[in-house]
């Protein structure tokens, strides 16, 4: 209902006079009191008709408000709706873009590492080789330095030889450099002594001493300390103790010998030749016997023999 209206059932139709009215027709007093009552409940309609419009509007102001407030609450609604459904779009459209930015930056990073290991594995590549032409420089220069020094050096100074006597008298002279050791000292006696018949075998079997310039008996683990240059070694034999001599075993007898076998055929001898004949008593006493040498010192093709007498 409009405000301001009147309802239906309040519609106006014609009043009908009451009874009294029409009876009081004739005296006024009636009359007036009946119309001030009228009036009254007239007024009292009119109050509780302007009431009930009241109301019906503040009712209906009230109803509008509320359908404003449910619209506008609705619309509230819908727009935050649509609000969150813009931020969700937005949301996943700067996710994806974080993550494309975040997988680019990363992509550019490990090309930037790759790079960069190629640019350091370069840098170390020339650097080994810098340094490998540098050290090889550095070593010809080196090699060009020594070859140039050890040129213009002077040759060592030779060491001054070794002064040996031997227990048989004989002097030598050792090269240091071959004496220096007890093997080398050794090697060198034993070399002089093959020939020496008696004291040979003492010799090789080491029982001699060495006796320094002053007179000290140098011992083989101290040889190498010990000798210098220029020294005079005195070699002293070790006592020898003489083996019991063993009877010689008695030959058998020799066959005769002939006229013809004891003829020399003067064709085969050489002419510078010298030949010695042997007694017969030689032949009968075998334990006097000697032995024979050749002797080549009268030039090739020439022999001489001699008798030496076992006594003597």
């Amino acid at each position: 209902m409009v405000p301001g209206m009147i309802p239906r059932y309040f519609s106006s139709y014609p009043r009908v006079p009451s009874p009294s009215h029409v009876q009081s027709s004739g005296s006024p007093g009636p009359m007036a009191a009946d119309a001030a009552k009228d009036e009254a409940i007239a007024r009292l309609e009119k109050l509780i008709l302007e009431e009930r419009m009241e109301r019906e509007a503040r009712e209906a102001r009230e109803a509008a408000r509320q359908a404003v407030i449910e619209q506008e609450a609705a619309e509230q609604a819908a727009r935050e709706e649509r609000a969150a459904h813009e931020k969700k779009i937005v949301e996943e459209a700067a996710s994806k873009a974080r993550a494309e930015a975040e997988q680019k930056a990363a992509e550019e990073a490990a090309k930037a590492k790759m790079e960069a290991e190629e640019a350091a594995a370069a840098a170390a590549a020339a650097a080994a080789e810098a340094a490998t032409e540098a050290a090889n420089a550095a070593a010809a220069e080196a090699v060009a330095a020594a070859t140039a020094a050890a040129s213009n050096k002077p040759p060592p100074e030779k060491k001054k030889p070794i002064k040996f006597k031997d227990a048989v008298g004989r002097k030598f002279s050792f090269p240091f450099d071959l004496c220096c050791t007890w093997q080398g000292m050794e090697e060198l006696i034993r070399q002089a002594f093959l020939h020496i018949e008696i004291i040979g075998p003492h010799v090789a079997e080491g029982h001699y001493d060495l006796v320094g310039p002053n007179g000290d008996i140098i011992l083989p683990q101290v040889w190498e300390t010990v000798i210098e240059p220029d020294w005079t070694i005195t070699m002293h034999m070790w006592p020898i103790t003489e083996k019991p001599k063993t009877p010689e075993p008695v030959p058998p007898p020799e066959p005769p010998v002939s006229e013809e076998q004891t003829t020399i055929d003067a064709s085969t001898v050489p002419e510078n030749a010298a030949i010695a004949v042997v007694p017969e008593e030689s032949k009968k006493k075998p334990e006097s016997a000697g032995m024979y040498k050749k002797a080549a010192d009268e030039g090739p093709g020439s022999w001489r023999f001699c008798y030496v007498d076992g006594g003597q």
